[in-house]
């Protein structure tokens, strides 16, 4: 699923290929980043998931049934969190090592269910953070309305 679905005004918007990785300095891990995207509201480390079907969640356990199997994931924006936070450090270190002045900015997890004809029935609590596509209904909000195309300053929505 390219993400230039979701926003057609956006070219830029669609991750090719396999993700950037980055070194976490605190401990050893190789992260992967799905898609890191500055856009006028913020700075976003967006993790896609393309399971397709029904999700729902026992507790942080989320469940995806399609008619021919059934998918289990831990709800990923825990790590994707985690990923947001330790980018940052890396980029403070990275900026100080280059006498860089200026701030890093905070970076925003999110999470983007990308998957054709998903329908998504997570529960409240699981749902946030959690986007889906613009042009259909998954039961999420929207990766484009509710997130990226908020201006400065402006706090993202139900998401």
């Amino acid at each position: 699923m390219r993400l230039t679905t979701c926003a057609p005004s956006c070219r830029t918007l669609s991750p090719t290929g396999r993700g950037r990785s980055f070194r976490s300095p605190q401990h050893g891990h190789v992260r992967e980043v799905d898609l890191l995207i500055a856009v006028p509201g913020g700075l976003f480390l967006i993790e896609i998931k393309s399971h397709p079907g029904r999700a729902t969640n026992r507790g942080g356990t989320w469940l995806f049934r399609a008619p021919d199997r059934t998918h289990s994931i831990d709800n990923p924006l825990h790590l994707t969190d985690r990923k947001s936070k330790e980018l940052k450090n890396r980029l403070e270190w990275a900026a100080g090592k280059l006498r860089v002045r200026e701030p890093v900015p905070f970076i925003e997890p999110a999470v983007f269910l990308s998957a054709p004809g998903l329908r998504s029935e997570l529960d409240e609590q699981q749902r946030t953070k959690v986007y889906g596509c613009n042009d259909r209904a998954t039961g999420l909000p929207k990766i484009w309305d509710d997130l990226l195309a908020l201006p400065a300053g402006r706090p993202s929505g139900s998401g």
